[in-house]
């Protein structure tokens, strides 16, 4: 309950660490692109993967074990399998987008273990703005339109893990 500590074995102080949702022994870290991660509950971690760019979010899919989503900015979205310690890219083709902010929600289909990427950012074809994606960031669509900007939206943006399609952005606090 909190009186006493130990320090993990084998992750940089300052990481960034997420919980695996599905198993509870599992942990991931990044620290200076270097992915980690532990199989004994935070004890012990091991490094994984090495993402070559130094800036870039990333989440665990919180429907199934062991799976990372990477949004890289104009470098687009990645997927990592935590298994193999492999990094991906989402997709090569033309409905790919500059990623500023993404969060992972509930699948487009019932049971099913991908989730619903939503993310901030754009291409040239249809502009900056919501994109969602249903299928790991193959492909993505446009949620919103030229008219709904919603003022100056800051860089945070969240699935929400139970309902599909509904997302939450954050704002700089004008009141919306």
């Amino acid at each position: 309950f909190g009186k006493t500590w130990t320090k993990a074995e084998g992750l940089p102080s300052g990481a960034k660490l997420e919980a695996d949702a599905i198993n509870p022994n599992v942990f991931y870290g990044v620290s200076k692109s270097q992915f980690y991660v532990s199989y004994d509950g935070g004890k012990t971690f091991e490094k994984n993967a090495y993402f070559l760019l130094p800036n870039f979010q990333w989440e665990a899919n919180p429907f199934a074990e062991g799976e990372i989503y990477i949004s890289a900015g104009s470098g687009g979205m990645y997927f990592l399998d935590i298994e193999v310690g492999e990094i991906k890219p989402c997709s090569d083709g033309p409905t790919q987008i500059a990623v500023n902010s993404m969060g992972l929600g509930a699948p487009e289909k019932e049971g099913s273990t991908v989730p619903t990427i939503f993310a901030m950012g754009g291409n040239e074809t249809d502009g900056m703005g919501v994109y969602r994606s249903t299928d790991g960031g193959k492909t993505w669509k446009r949620i919103n339109d030229d008219t709904q900007k919603w003022g100056n939206v800051n860089s945070v943006i969240k699935g929400d893990p139970k309902t599909f399609g509904r997302c939450y952005i954050s704002t700089n606090g004008r009141g919306i």
